[in-house]
């Protein structure tokens, strides 16, 4: 055989080897196949009743061959479209059971092939399919995933921004009040000079134990700094209230020296603010509040306490009108105890204590506080009296402590002052007038010291004051007694009239015209001469814009009394 021949039997011989291998291949290739690609039917029926397609126009393997020879591979692509229609899939779908994976909704499912990132497409959480997208599908899911990466810090940057531009309205409005209260400037809390670091669950047998070791100590050796840094460690701001309700009781039935001694000591604390206002008041009222049943076994009560107290009012860490504020919180001005004057008897004590220290002080004191006898003393009880039985006349008239002249006090000054020596003396003008002529003598005959002393005078003849307008009435003995005074310093002068007439007025007005109560001022001033007819024809045509407050109703409340005074003038001129 020759070599062509030969050559040519050999490369038939090797295609056809080639030609059985790869029949071999796809045999067992397709043989593998049907090994992994196994249908289910329950995904059938899931797709049924998921997508509503119609079974009979989709095609899920290659269809026998029909008469007209179609069939094969020829109509692979009819699923392939139907698919497409409904679920957006491309056309280049490999697998036949594509569909069936895509029915599965949630999953993310992945064939990795050798030469592409996947070979299904991707199913979002959401129910986004994304197709198959050849050798750059992982690329092309790591964009997606990019994306939705994005797209969520864009939506928490959304999310941030709406609490930086301000919160929901409603959640705005709920906290708008502690906004509003923290940027409300409030008073500074004084800082204790001693810390208070005690225990603050310290029981009250515990407090006592160290309470009076401590008083009893401090009572004799008087070391200040050593008795300080011990209420610094063993009390607390919590405690330290029980520790001044605890000296309170420990000292009230001692020595006098006792007593001043240890209040000297809660002058200290409170100079110091290791104990506050409120505090020292409370450790006071455990006193108070049983002074009834105390007065009993201690009838020096009043002066026993004014021993504790005086000194944290005397060093001026207090003002002299917690003594007031005491007393009414322990109701010393209601029952049995109003009757007996309990309030008055409280302040006189401590008034007593504090003038050892001396007298203008105190005087100056008194008339800073504010405080009057009259709000102190039982209803029935006259000032004047109690004042003198207790020696405390100094407190409304007492010599030097205005010095000899008044001319640089303020008109509300001088009237309190001419007031309380009025609530003093209710029987007479002696020492009004002893005290005008020392105090007021540059001033007598002024407008401001007529209107000051008219406004005065009324105000102590009328009752009820401070209370509803209904309930003020005119004193008309006190008037009849207080005339002479009015009459004094007037001196039948028709401007100064006329002063006191303004002055009278404008009290009125300021007590909101009680009912027919000047008419009736008008007639007892009247009959007694202390104003005369011209005056009050003067105050009548007075047009000046400046007195024209409350005179309108002033007038009208008094249209009888000015009918009767024009009658009068006409019978007079007819005679």
């Amino acid at each position: 055989m020759s070599n062509p021949t030969c050559k040519l039997l050999f490369v038939i011989y090797c295609i056809v080897i080639v030609v059985r291998l790869r029949i071999d291949i796809l045999v067992i290739s397709c043989y593998s196949r049907s090994q992994y690609e196994k249908i289910d039917t329950n995904k059938l029926r899931n797709i049924q009743q998921s997508t509503k397609l119609d079974a009979d126009s989709m095609s899920f393997g290659p269809p026998k061959a029909s008469a007209g020879g179609a069939g094969g591979f020829g109509t692979w692509g009819r699923g392939s479209q139907s698919a497409k229609t409904s679920r957006q899939e491309p056309t280049n779908m490999q697998n036949r059971f594509a569909q069936l994976e895509q029915s599965e909704g949630g999953g993310q499912q992945s064939y990795d092939g050798r030469s592409s990132g996947g070979r299904f497409g991707r199913q979002g959480s959401q129910g986004e399919n994304r197709g198959y997208g050849g050798r750059d599908s992982r690329g092309g899911s790591g964009e997606n995933d990019r994306a939705r990466v994005i797209q969520a810090v864009r939506d928490f940057g959304g999310n941030r921004s709406q609490s930086v531009m301000g919160p929901h309205p409603t959640v705005s409005r709920e906290n708008s009040a502690p906004r509003s209260a923290s940027m409300v400037v409030q008073k500074k809390q004084e800082v204790p000079e001693v810390p208070l670091n005690g225990l603050a669950n310290a029981t009250r047998d515990d407090l006592e134990k160290w309470t009076i070791p401590l008083l009893n100590e401090f009572l004799h050796n008087v070391d200040y700094d050593e008795t300080l840094k011990e209420v610094g460690e063993k009390f607390s701001p919590g405690t330290i209230e029980q520790f001044v309700e605890i000296i309170f009781n420990e000292v009230i039935e001692r020595t006098e020296k006792a007593r001043s001694t240890a209040g000297a000591l809660l002058a200290t604390l409170v100079k110091k603010h290791m104990v506050t206002e409120k505090q020292y008041l409370v450790g006071l009222n455990t006193l108070l509040s049983i002074a009834e049943d105390l007065l009993v076994d201690i009838p020096k009560f009043w002066d026993f306490l004014a021993h504790i107290v005086a000194p944290v009012i005397a060093n001026g860490s207090l003002p002299l009108n917690i003594l007031k504020e005491s007393a009414t919180t322990a109701n010393l001005s209601a029952g049995d105890m109003g009757k007996r004057c309990a309030s008055a008897k409280y302040v006189a004590a401590v008034l007593h204590e504090i003038v050892k220290s001396g007298q203008n002080n105190v005087t100056k004191m008194w008339s800073d506080s504010g405080l009057q006898w009259s709000d102190l003393l039982a209803p029935d009880t006259k000032v004047e009296e109690f004042l003198l039985s207790n020696k405390l006349e100094w407190t409304v008239a007492a010599a030097g402590d205005l010095g000899g002249d008044t001319t640089e006090l303020s008109d509300e000054t001088l009237g309190k002052e001419l007031l309380r020596v009025l609530e003093s003396n209710r029987k007479n003008n002696d020492t009004l007038f002893d005290w005008i002529d020392k105090h007021c003598a540059v001033r007598i005959g002024t407008v401001s010291f007529i209107r000051v002393l008219t406004t005065v005078v009324m105000e102590s003849v009328i009752d009820g004051i401070g209370g509803p307008t209904n309930q003020c009435k005119l004193n008309e003995d006190q008037l009849r007694l207080r005339n002479p005074v009015l009459k004094k310093y007037l001196d039948g002068n028709p401007k100064l009239e006329q002063q006191a007439l303004l002055a009278l007025q404008y009290l009125m007005h300021r007590l909101e015209h009680p009912n027919k109560l000047l008419h009736l001022i008008f007639e007892k001033v009247y009959d007694d001469d202390i104003l005369s007819e011209e005056a009050f024809m003067e105050w009548e045509k007075n047009n000046d814009p400046a007195e024209q407050e409350g005179k309108g109703v002033a007038l009208k409340s008094c249209t009888q009394f000015f009918t009767w005074l024009q009658e009068a003038e006409e019978e007079e001129e007819e005679v």
